[in-house]
């Protein structure tokens, strides 16, 4: 099926979407982002909103949260005990 992962029913996001996702998983803001990124911010909030619509999420925490099981984000580690 166009625009689906082969190995199951989940949205493709394209380079530049999984790029933005990657810096949101970072914590960084819309306009961190445009500007590392080269492309204005409105653009990235399209991303942002086309991003949310084709993983079903609501908003930027679950977003991080979907592109960390995706594997698009690091899974953030706890700080070792010494």
């Amino acid at each position: 099926m166009r625009g689906r992962d082969t190995n199951d029913a989940r949205p493709v996001l394209s380079p530049r979407e999984r790029e933005v996702l990657a810096r949101l998983c970072r914590g960084d803001s819309e306009k961190a982002i445009a500007r590392s990124l080269g492309i204005a911010p409105g653009t990235v909030h399209v991303h942002l909103q086309t991003i949310y619509r084709k993983l079903a999420v609501r908003g930027r925490v679950q977003a991080a949260m979907a592109g960390v099981a995706r594997g698009v984000c690091p899974v953030p580690r706890a700080p070792e005990r010494g």
